[in-house]
């Protein structure tokens, strides 16, 4: 079995101030906001219609994934986020 390279906290971990203060930022806000339709979406910037480096997008995504809003998944060479629901998501 491998190890998440994505660390996140589990449901019960979440901190509501630190979900708060990673959503006080207007880009990860929006990111927060393409994310509600609880589908998988690609890492890249065009996604989300920011114009930013990807560098900067990758923080914000680990910035809410730490805050255990989203999480990260891998499907072979691609990376895409989706909301974190917590350890009882459907599948």
């Amino acid at each position: 079995m491998s190890t998440n390279p994505y660390p996140q906290p589990s449901a019960d971990e979440v901190d509501l101030v630190e979900v708060l203060r990673a959503l006080a930022d207007p880009v990860r806000l929006r990111i927060a906001v393409r994310l509600a339709d609880n589908e998988y979406h690609p890492c890249g910037t065009e996604e989300y219609g920011l114009e930013i480096h990807k560098s900067t997008l990758s923080h914000h995504f680990k910035t809410l994934r730490e805050a255990g809003i989203t999480s990260t998944l891998v499907r072979g060479r691609n990376h895409g986020v989706e909301p974190h629901l917590g350890p009882h998501r459907a599948e």
